[in-house]
């Protein structure tokens, strides 16, 4: 966890790092920055379930050092190249293209390894204590990166992000190996690389709570993404809220996901976490109804009620289905089943991103934003289906008979 948080913080650094560097220093317009943005994401989702199977292969420390390690060294060429006066646009390009495929690599291995060190009826906490870790460290980035841009230059400022990796790397060596399922290695050993990419795909499409998990996340992720591309400019341009009052608004909004990740996962322990999952998008849905509403009521109150429950209700959406996921993929698979649904959920942004933007070019801010609501409000509906119901309910069964006073505890896979 620590690792996590320190990790973390350092890419909230590079984030805004190097769309800094595209503006002041290269000189890119609206549509290079939205260019940039895509290659963070683009390539990760294309690419991730093509990685998947090193999850599954490897052992989950070896992927999660390696990973750090990598992005220290792809990230250290920004500021010696700046230094040498060879930086370009397309680098930096290559750097969030490559950056990004191996965040999915190494947010997939770490819910790898979540699931098969901790006991199906803990997980849900588990995975809690994971998002609270990524929340202090969301939390505490950007502030950091504003201090160390504005003294030392957006890329000198990368540096920063490189040490993080590399301590992050350094504390994830010290981890015990977790072993893989006993039956994984050989079995992947006898399989062309592409068939075990399919098998993941395959295996995540044919079960009707991994697909409604997966088609509910990234029906929210898409229009949320659609939003937060304009979230700024209607902020400032259509309510005239100043950056202090925005400031607040997105303070609510990391309050809001660090109580979900920390406190509420006691609250719902024991409950059908398929419901808990179904509850939490119709959530995310009714929230993002509060944006165009803040143009009628009062700007400042109403979007700190929108940031508070958005973030409530999208946290816990991703601690449940994550969560769902891991208990229902046998551990032979889990690793590429997690980094594909991972692919799936983050191709959606760059898709909302573009979708928003095509809106917001014909049509006013706020009826975007009424569009983008209508459009998560999709999101509930396959969490509804009666496969997704089923197989949920047969979830709860199987946790109740393994925490039975006198049954035999389900072993963990570590």
């Amino acid at each position: 966890m620590v690792a996590q948080v320190v990790s973390l913080s350092g890419s909230q650094v590079t984030a805004l790092a190097l769309p800094t560097i595209a503006v002041l220093r290269l000189h890119a317009g609206p549509a290079g920055t939205s260019f940039l943005f895509a290659a963070s994401y683009a390539p990760a989702a294309l690419l991730g379930p093509f990685v998947a199977p090193l999850i599954d292969r490897l052992s989950q420390r070896t992927v999660l050092a390696g990973a750090d390690l990598l992005r220290a060294a792809i990230l250290s060429t920004v500021p010696v190249s700046a230094a040498l006066g060879l930086l370009s646009f397309d680098q930096l390009v290559v750097v969030a293209a490559l950056v990004g495929l191996l965040q999915v690599l190494f947010d997939s291995s770490a819910s790898t390894l979540v699931a098969r060190a901790t006991p199906p009826d803990q997980l849900a906490r588990a995975n809690g204590f994971v998002q609270g870790a990524q929340s202090i460290g969301s939390l505490a980035g950007p502030g950091l990166g504003g201090v160390v841009i504005g003294l030392v230059g957006a890329a000198t400022a990368v540096i920063l992000d490189v040490i993080s990796y590399g301590l992050s790397a350094a504390l994830l060596a010290t981890l015990a190996a977790a072993r893989r399922p006993a039956a994984g290695p050989q079995t992947l050993g006898r399989q062309s690389y592409l068939r075990q990419v399919r098998n993941g795909w395959s295996f995540l499409i044919a079960d009707p709570l991994l697909r409604g998990s997966v088609l509910a996340s990234a029906l929210a992720n898409l229009g949320g993404s659609a939003v937060g591309g304009l979230y700024i400019v209607y902020a400032y341009n259509v309510l005239g809220l100043s950056p202090q009052q925005l400031g607040l608004t997105m303070t609510c909004f990391s309050a809001g996901s660090l109580l979900a990740a920390v406190v509420l996962p006691r609250a719902y322990r024991g409950r059908p976490l398929h419901l808990v999952a179904l509850a939490a998008a119709c959530g995310v849905a009714l929230s993002l109804y509060l944006i165009p509403l803040a143009s009628i009521f009062g700007g400042v109150v109403t979007l700190c009620f929108y940031e508070g429950l958005f973030a409530i209700a999208a946290t816990t959406l991703a601690l449940a289905t994550t969560t769902l996921r891991q208990r229902r993929t046998p551990p032979d698979v889990l690793g590429r089943v997690l980094a594909t649904s991972r692919s799936i959920v983050i191709g959606t942004i760059p898709l909302g991103a573009g979708l928003g933007a095509a809106l917001s070019g014909s049509i006013s801010l706020t009826a975007v934003f009424l569009i983008c609501a209508i459009l998560v409000s999709l999101a509930p509906i396959p969490l509804a289906t009666r496969g997704y119901r089923r197989i949920g309910a047969e979830i709860v069964r199987a946790s109740a008979e393994t925490t039975r006073p006198g049954s035999t505890p389900t072993e963990a896979h570590d």
